[in-house]
């Protein structure tokens, strides 16, 4: 009761009211809660290495792409002991609406390389030779692929050609080929001194990529993987996190054997000139 005498008003409680989305609103809020389910399970690093670039690996005498090649190999092989399949794409544009192939990073050189790099009693002067043979290799290769040798996406054009209701050649269902169309690890360069940074999530579950630029004077990559995934049977957290810090140390220790290799060669050819 009011100081006037009269009653006050009595407010009822309304009904619950519902709000009516749209199946197409609905279909959103779905999709916004299930990418940013994928964005939480996912890891991004960032390594952006200024101690050296393409000018100094051009001194070397070698690709400074099949360098960055191997400095991939390197550092998978330091984690994990062992070399995977690896995917570098090559571009193919020469030809008409053509687009890209594969070029594999793994090979007999690059594998006999990684090994000579952990072995403490290799002298540096075997493993500069060793490194060069398995660049020159990877250049090989990719020359080949940008030439419309690459056998990957003739591969995948028998594939295709494949009738719905024509058996699958047992060539495509062998273990091996699975074992070796599993990338392990995909990789992908941008050539540009103006891009700070790109890249792209790991192909695989077990996987990592790699997207890298070679500036001047700098090396910048971006690795991606599953934020806790498990890797030859093993879970591996911190897969990126460990994946950057390997890059760097491949870099690094690649940097020294090279200039090493660099200065030999500097002496000796002083040596024969004065001879």
């Amino acid at each position: 009761m009011f100081k006037n005498g009269r009653a006050g008003i009595v407010v009822e409680v309304g009904a619950h009211v519902k709000c009516w989305c749209s199946s197409t609103t609905e279909r959103w809020c779905n999709a916004s809660r299930s990418i940013s389910t994928l964005i939480a399970l996912h890891d991004l690093q960032v390594l952006a290495y200024n101690g050296y670039g393409k000018s100094l690996i051009k001194r070397f005498g070698v690709s400074p792409d099949a360098y960055v090649q191997m400095a991939i190999q390197l550092t998978y092989y330091n984690l994990f002991g062992v070399c995977r399949p690896t995917y570098e794409s090559v571009h193919t544009r020469k030809f008409h609406r053509g687009r890209t192939d594969v070029c594999r990073g793994v090979s007999i050189e690059s594998i006999r390389w990684v090994e000579a790099m952990e072995d403490p009693t290799l002298p540096i002067e075997v493993k500069v030779t060793l490194g060069k043979e398995a660049i020159e290799s990877h250049v090989r290769y990719s020359t080949d692929c940008a030439q419309g040798q690459g056998i990957e996406r003739h591969l995948l054009g028998l594939r295709c050609a494949l009738h719905p209701d024509e058996p699958i050649p047992t060539f495509f269902t062998d273990p091996a080929f699975s074992y070796s169309s599993h990338w392990y690890v995909s990789t992908s360069q941008v050539p540009s001194e103006r891009i700070e940074g790109f890249g792209y999530g790991q192909v695989v579950p077990d996987g990592f990529g790699i997207a890298y630029i070679i500036k001047n004077d700098s090396l910048h990559f971006n690795v991606t993987s599953l934020r806790y995934p498990t890797v030859h049977g093993k879970l591996f957290p911190d897969a990126s996190k460990k994946m950057r810090a390997s890059l760097l140390e491949a870099v690094e220790r690649m940097r020294y054997v090279f200039e090493a290799g660099l200065s030999m060669k500097i002496i000796t050819f002083a040596e024969d000139s004065r001879l």
